[in-house]
């Protein structure tokens, strides 16, 4: 399955909660519009996230909630949690949900067989795909990747993306020296993989390198985003309805949801953010921790683009590697225009050479 929900980005759902866990056991541890002067007035948004309520990479969402951001832009929001939604996508198509936190694969594949979505932001601009391997092998860079085996979940992102970087990067000749083995995506799984020397190298997620060296593991990695993949990791997800008959609740939402990330990623704010996700955890975790695991978004969320026109932004450069990955990989058999798949004309509501327009 391409871009499975459950998997896009950083790890989702419980599974980062006990990760969480493990780690605490172990001991490692201004606007547009017009704005309500009564809640009366507030204008219902259902928005289906893919992780359980509070995980700490996307707290930006639940924290505008927590300090009246939607509020303030006229909007009542039902936040829920969609990990385990059916079919996530086909519920935004059919107007059970007005946004979804989306793949850009699923999205993509999804607009090749007739479902109107489009995104309108970006939330994480780099890949998150990471390749860990244990220090002792002495694996640092793309090129010591020949005559090993890497081990990825197979017909899924993970091993897209690694055939992109290897044939971005390496001869054909090169390529074909690194075996490509089955794997699957989680910490427990990963961590199983390297011990019993399955694979000299796991294609994983940038959260779980950062989970295994704070237990001690002594690893080395490397970032598809370094060897020029430009796929995005997670976006928001509506449909071409909603934006022709509601683009003013779009464009409002998307003022309201930016002004969270942009706190989140405020160094000024980090520990005020972590401390509010801290109390929504399952377990005990420091505030500490979620700082550094929050903070890890802070270069995520941005690039030169973002910093030009704002945070959220699309570019056709980065849909165009998509469609392309789906193509090459046999998902999809043609091309589409590559606007059918980005919106940025909302984004460019709210910001004001790159700046947050916000309501005092």
């Amino acid at each position: 399955m391409v871009g499975k929900s459950s998997k896009r980005g950083f790890l989702k759902g419980a599974a980062v909660l006990g990760v969480v866990t493990t780690i605490l056991l172990l001991g490692s541890l201004a606007g547009t519009g017009t704005f309500p002067k009564s809640a009366a007035a507030a204008e219902k948004v259902t928005f289906l996230t893919d992780y359980v309520p509070y995980e700490g990479t996307e707290s930006f969402i639940w924290w505008a909630k927590e300090k009246g951001y939607y509020q303030k832009m006229g909007l009542e929001v039902d936040i829920k949690p969609g990990a385990e939604a059916a079919s996530p996508l086909r519920q935004l198509a059919a107007g059970i949900v007005d946004f979804f936190v989306s793949s850009p694969t699923a999205l993509v594949a999804a607009r090749h067989r007739g479902v109107p979505v489009v995104s309108v932001a970006v939330i994480f601009q780099e890949n998150q795909n990471t390749y860990v391997s244990l220090a002792k092998n002495n694996i640092k860079t793309l090129k010591d990747f020949a005559d090993r085996s890497v081990a990825a979940a197979l017909g899924d992102d993970e091993e897209f993306i690694l055939r992109l970087m290897l044939n971005k990067n390496l001869s054909p000749e090169e390529a074909k020296k690194v075996k490509i083995v089955p794997g699957v995506v989680g910490l427990g799984p990963d961590l199983a993989i390297l011990s019993a020397g399955k694979a000299d190298v796991i294609a994983t997620w940038k959260v779980i390198s950062f989970i295994m060296k704070k237990m001690g593991q002594e690893l080395n990695e490397g970032h598809a985003s370094d060897y020029g993949v430009k796929v995005p990791s997670a976006v928001i997800a509506t449909t071409d309805r909603v934006i022709k008959e509601r683009p003013q609740m779009v464009t409002k939402f998307l003022q309201a949801l930016m002004r969270g990330m942009q706190d989140q990623m405020d160094p000024a704010r980090l520990e005020e953010v972590a401390t509010y996700a801290q109390k929504y955890q399952a377990r005990p975790t420091t505030v500490e921790f979620l700082k550094e695991y929050i903070g890890l978004t802070h270069k995520l969320f941005q690039t030169p683009d973002t910093e030009k026109n704002g945070l959220g932004w699309q570019t056709e450069e980065a849909w165009a590697q998509t469609q392309q990955l789906l193509l090459d990989n046999k998902i999809i058999k043609t091309k589409l225009p590559i606007r059918n798949f980005f919106n940025n004309s909302l984004l460019k509501k709210i910001y004001k050479e790159g700046k947050l327009i916000w309501p005092s």
